[in-house]
C-alpha cells in the first residue's frame, strides 16, 4: 500500500494557505482514499471543489473535498498546523528533482550513487549510497525518510555492492555522485565542494523550524551585520554604478557576482582586479552573494574570498535563509501593528477568495499576503534557488492588480524577473541600486519596477501611521528626482582600495552620506547654492586664485532621488538606509583637530564670519575626497 499520508497532509495545508481561515479535517476512507472536510464553509462549495481538483490536489492523489463528515472512515489524520509548517518535511517532495535535491543537500556527507523509483501500485523509492557509508549515517537517513512520509509503499536504502533491483524505473543518469538535475539553477542543491554551500545547508536544515516559528531573526544570521549601513548591487546580467561610490558611502556592499565569463567584463568595466576585490572582502567592505548555481562562479575567486572571511560568501541556501527570516518578520510586524487583522483575515478571506468579484479577490490577496507569503515560502525556498522568490513575492499581489492594464504580460514579466533582487535588498536592510544599461541604442533599467516593489513591500513591514508618513515623504522625493542614482562621480582610474582607505580613515559612510542626505532634503535652488558654497570654501582653503578656480572640482548634486533620509531603524529596499548624521568621534587625533581648526580659520578669513561646527565638518570630509570623487 502506497503511503500517501504526507502528500495528503501537505495538500490539505496548501488548501488552507490559499483559502486562509478555512477549517478542515482529514479522514482516511480506505487505504489510499482520503476526504478533507471543509467545516462550516458557507461559500460556493462547487467552485471551491473545482479549484481544489484543478489547481491544488496532486493529480494522482486520491483525496476529495466534502461538506459533511463521512459516515464510515478508518481514521482521522492530524493536519499540519499553520504554526509548524516545516513538520518534519512531510509530503514536501513530490518530484524526482525535489527528492534528489532534498536528500543530497541535507545529507551532503553521504556519497549518493543513485536515487530512483519503481513505479506502480507497489511503488518503491530506491536510494543507493557508497559502500563506505557508515551504518549510523544510513540510520539517520532512514529515520528522516520515515518522518517525511513520502508517497511510496517502501523506501529502500542500499549500498552499491548490494544485489541490484531489476524492476526500478530508468531515470536520469547520475554521474560522479551527482543528480542529473544538480546544475539546474532553479533548484537549491548543496555543492559539497564549496564549504560555504555546506555551511549554509547545515544552517538551513538545523534552524528552518525556528526561523518559521519566529525564533530566529535576521540579526542572528552571521552575514547580516545589523547596525551597519549597507547596499546591494546585482551584477548577474547587467552593468551597474561604479563600486567606488558604494565603498565611500556604505559600511557594507553586498555584491551578486556575474556568472562564468561575464566576470571579466565586470572587472574591466569597474576597472578593478580580482586581488582588489579580495582585498575589499578582507577589509569587510564587500560581501559576495551567489544566487545562481555555485559552480557557475569563478571558483578560485570565491574560495579565496571565503578563506579570508568565511562569512563573506553566501550561497543560494544562505540567501534563502535570509528571505525566510524576513518573511517571518514581515508577518510578525504586520500582525503586531494591527492585531485585529489576523482574525479578520481568517474570517473573511475564504469567501473573498471564492467570489466572482475581481476586486474582492484582489483585496483578499492584498490583505493576506504577509501571512500567505510566509507560509508558501517554506516549500519554495526549501527546494528552489533565489530565482523562485517571485513565486510568493510581492509581485504576486501586483499581478492581481495589473491584469486589466495594457501590456499586462510585459509588466508582469518585469515584476517577476526583477522581484528577487529587491526582496534580497530589502531583507538585508540595504539600499538597492537598480541596474541601468544601454544596449544597441536602447536603455534598460529595473529602477521603476524596483521602486514599486519596494514601496509595496515596506507598506506591510512599516505599517503604523508614523512609518507610513515617512515612506510617503521619501516616495515623493524619489518621484521628484526621477529615481536615478547619481550620487558621486568617482575617478575610475584610482584604485578602489584607495577609496576603502579614505572610507575607513574619514568614516565617509556616515560623514559623507550625511552631507548628501542634507542636500537631498533641500529644494533645487537651495541645493545649488549650498553646493556652490562648498565649492567656494574648498577653493578658499586651497588658496586658489580666482582666475584658476574653474579648474577646481565642482561639487554638485543632480538627480539623487534615492538618497536615504529615514532615521534608524527604518530601512526601505530601494534607496533608503540608516544614513543619518552621527556625532563625530570624540577621540579625534591631534592632526584632525589641527586640520579642522585651520579650515575654520580659513572659512572665517574668507567669509568674515565664524563658521559653525557642522559646516567645518562637511568641508573637512569634502576636502579629503576631493582628489578621488565629486558630488553630482
Amino acid at each position: 500500500m502506497i503511503n500517501q499520508i504526507g502528500e495528503v497532509k501537505r495538500t490539505d495545508l496548501d488548501l488552507r494557505i490559499e483559502y486562509l481561515g478555512l477549517k478542515t479535517k482529514i479522514y482516511r476512507i480506505e487505504d489510499e482514499r482520503f476526504v478533507i472536510l471543509c467545516e462550516d464553509y458557507e461559500g460556493d462549495f462547487e467552485k471551491l471543489k473545482k479549484h481544489f481538483d484543478d489547481n491544488i490536489r496532486p493529480i494522482c492523489c486520491w483525496v476529495e473535498l466534502a461538506l459533511k463528515e463521512p459516515e464510515h472512515y478508518k481514521e482521522m489524520i492530524e493536519g499540519i498546523p499553520l504554526d509548524d509548517i516545516t513538520s518534519n518535511f512531510q509530503g514536501i517532495c513530490l518530484t524526482k528533482p525535489e527528492i534528489d535535491n532534498m536528500l543530497t543537500s541535507k545529507f551532503h556527507y553521504i556519497d549518493f550513487a543513485d536515487i530512483s523509483a519503481v513505479p506502480g501500485q507497489h511503488a518503491k523509492l530506491i536510494i543507493t549510497v557508497s559502500d563506505e557509508t557508515k551504518a549510523e549515517d544510513i540510520a539517520l537517513l532512514e529515520d528522516f525518510l520515515s518522518k517525511m512520509e513520502l508517497s511510496f509503499e517502501m523506501v529502500i536504502v542500499r549500498k552499491e555492492s548490494d544485489a541490484p533491483i531489476e524492476d526500478k524505473k530508468p531515470g536520469g543518469k547520475w554521474q560522479n555522485g551527482q543528480s542529473p538535475y544538480y546544475s539546474d539553477p532553479i533548484y537549491c542543491f548543496t555543492d559539497k565542494s564549496f564549504p560555504f554551500s555546506v555551511n549554509d545547508a547545515d544552517y538551513w536544515f538545523s534552524n528552518v523550524e525556528k526561523i518559521y516559528q519566529g525564533k530566529i531573526d535576521r540579526d542572528k544570521l552571521p552575514f547580516f551585520h545589523p547596525g551597519e549601513t549597507k547596499c546591494y548591487l546585482d551584477f548577474t546580467g547587467f552593468k551597474n554604478v561604479n563600486l567606488r561610490n558604494n565603498i565611500l558611502l556604505y559600511d557594507k556592499t553586498y555584491l551578486a557576482l556575474p556568472i562564468e565569463n561575464n566576470l571579466d567584463s565586470f572587472l574591466e568595466h569597474q576597472n578593478i582586479t580580482k586581488n582588489e576585490l579580495i582585498e575589499l572582502v578582507e577589509r569587510e567592505k564587500v560581501v559576495i552573494l551567489l544566487p545562481n548555481t555555485e559552480s557557475r562562479y569563478d571558483r578560485k575567486l570565491v574560495m579565496e574570498a571565503y578563506n579570508h572571511k568565511n562569512n563573506s560568501v553566501i550561497s543560494k541556501r544562505g540567501i534563502n535563509a535570509l528571505i525566510a527570516c524576513y518573511m517571518a518578520e514581515v508577518e510578525k510586524s504586520y500582525c503586531a501593528d494591527y492585531p485585529e487583522y489576523r482574525e479578520m483575515i481568517y474570517e473573511i478571506h475564504p469567501y473573498l477568495k471564492n467570489t466572482e468579484d475581481e476586486k474582492a479577490i484582489q483585496m483578499a490577496k492584498f490583505m493576506a499576503w504577509p501571512i500567505t507569503a510566509k507560509l508558501e515560502s517554506f516549500r519554495i525556498l526549501n527546494q528552489g534557488s533565489p530565482m523562485s522568490i517571485s513565486s510568493f513575492g510581492i509581485n504576486t499581489v501586483l499581478e492581481e492588480m495589473i491584469h486589466s492594464l495594457e501590456k499586462t504580460n510585459e509588466l508582469s514579466f518585469e515584476f517577476v524577473v526583477n522581484s528577487g533582487s529587491i526582496h534580497i535588498a530589502t531583507a538585508l536592510q540595504a539600499t538597492y541600486f537598480p541596474f541601468n544599461e544601454e544596449r544597441e541604442g536602447s536603455k534598460y533599467s529595473d529602477s521603476g519596477v524596483s521602486v514599486v516593489l519596494a514601496s509595496l513591500l515596506n507598506s506591510y513591514y512599516y505599517s503604523s501611521p508614523e512609518d507610513m508618513e515617512q515612506i510617503k515623504k521619501v516616495s515623493e522625493i524619489s518621484k521628484r528626482e526621477n529615481n536615478y542614482i547619481n550620487l558621486l562621480n568617482c575617478d575610475n582610474t584610482v584604485s578602489i582600495t584607495r577609496f576603502a582607505d579614505k572610507a575607513k580613515t574619514y568614516n565617509t559612510a556616515t560623514e559623507l552620506a550625511g552631507i548628501l542626505a542634507k542636500l537631498e532634503c533641500m529644494d533645487e535652488k537651495e541645493r545649488k547654492e549650498r553646493i556652490s558654497g562648498y565649492n567656494s570654501l574648498l577653493c578658499d582653503i586651497a588658496e586658489i586664485p580666482d582666475k584658476e578656480r574653474w579648474k577646481c572640482l565642482k561639487y554638485f548634486l543632480g538627480a539623487a532621488g534615492l538618497i536615504p533620509i529615514l532615521p534608524p531603524p527604518i530601512s526601505i529596499g530601494v534607496a533608503l538606509a540608516d544614513l543619518g548624521v552621527t556625532a563625530l568621534d570624540k577621540a579625534l587625533s591631534k592632526r584632525k583637530e589641527a586640520e579642522k581648526k585651520q579650515i575654520a580659520y580659513k572659512i572665517n578669513k574668507a567669509t568674515k564670519e565664524k563658521p559653525d561646527k557642522e559646516l567645518v565638518d562637511d568641508v573637512y570630509i569634502l576636502d579629503k575626497i576631493a582628489r578621488i570623487a565629486k558630488l553630482q
